[in-house]
């Protein structure tokens, strides 16, 4: 990736002298190296938020922040230098938050998602002040085009010494990954397993995270009804395990996955799973709830035996039980 010329300096250098929005300063960013497209961040974007004065050729914060950066970047290789704009931030102790957003979203606008995904890996395994929600939606729209790489960097931050607890913060990625055919659901629970905070410190937020994870299960069109509901009672005996409140969420996506899904699809529903889904529904829901599902039940597992389709299925069962035996 070639620099800009000094032709195009001038032009960009023109542009900032009014006001610009991202799309008119991409074309020129993308010509630039990642040292470049730094050093512009840090000197036409950050610099303002530097100090509350706003920045000026008198301002110290900003020129020992980039004193700061320009020595740290030395030591760093490729899109690691963008890390380095907040590292230094750090160092001098300045707000990082707002800086850090707009960072992202300069790397999000460039496509450069690579050093998107690498930049808030260092994040996460930094001592880098940072809000877990920030991480946490960055992590989000990294789902959105690449679930395996989201999940990576989850697994990887709780791994490392210094990672950070954040799946208190991650409902709506957790539901994105549990949405997603290409992770296995044993490795989503690894993930809550892990999660010091969750486990020692946080009952609302892991409840609000596992029913979310339960609900979206029992809704996951890639998983057939046996194995959602298999995912689903597992939601449900982690809460258990963990004496964490059960709420009206936890029984209806038992439901879901025990009942109406394979209801829906023509199966039949054991009486031992009714039973036991019905009871839950009893305790968390009340009785004329799970009165009135199970009357409803009663009467869709009668429509579904008198179907010719279920009727052929029974037979053949019946006959390939009888010739083996």
């Amino acid at each position: 990736m070639a620099d800009p010329t000094n032709k195009q300096r001038a032009l960009l250098e023109k542009l900032l002298a009014s006001p610009f929005t991202l799309d008119r300063i991409v074309p020129y960013l993308q010509r630039c190296s990642h040292i470049e497209t730094a050093r512009f961040f840090l000197r036409h974007l950050a610099r303002s938020d530097l100090n509350p004065l706003k920045s000026s050729p008198a301002n110290i914060d900003y020129f020992l922040v980039e004193k700061t950066f320009e020595g740290l970047a030395k030591e760093r290789k490729g899109d690691a230098v963008y890390f380095t704009i907040l590292e230094a931030l750090h160092h001098h102790r300045r707000p990082i938050g707002d800086i850090a957003r707009q960072l992202l979203g300069l790397l999000r606008g460039l496509s450069r998602l690579k050093e998107h995904a690498s930049t808030i890996q260092h994040l996460m395994n930094s001592s880098v002040s940072v809000s877990p929600d920030m991480l946490a939606a960055e992590l989000s729209r990294i789902s959105r085009s690449d679930a395996a790489l989201a999940f990576a960097i989850l697994r990887d931050q709780q791994m490392s010494s210094r990672g950070r607890a954040l799946l208190a913060c991650c409902e709506d990625l957790m539901v994105a990954l549990v949405d997603n055919p290409g992770l296995h659901p044993d490795d989503l629970f690894t993930l809550v397993k892990r999660d010091r905070q969750l486990l020692s410190r946080s009952p609302p937020a892991r409840v609000r995270l596992v029913n979310r994870m339960a609900s979206g299960f029992a809704h996951a069109a890639h998983l057939n009804p046996r194995v959602a509901f298999r995912y689903v009672y597992g939601c449900y005996a982690f809460l258990k395990r963990t004496s964490s409140p059960l709420t009206a969420n936890i029984s209806r996506a038992l439901t879901h996955a025990a009942i109406t899904r394979p209801l829906l699809e023509g199966q039949w529903v054991s009486t031992m799973k009714l039973r036991f889904v019905l009871g839950v529904v009893r305790q968390l829901e009340g009785g004329k709830v799970a009165d009135d599902l199970d009357e409803i039940v009663f009467g869709w597992r009668g429509a579904i035996v008198s179907t010719p389709e279920y009727r052929q299925r029974a037979q053949r069962m019946a006959r390939e039980a009888t010739d083996g035996g």
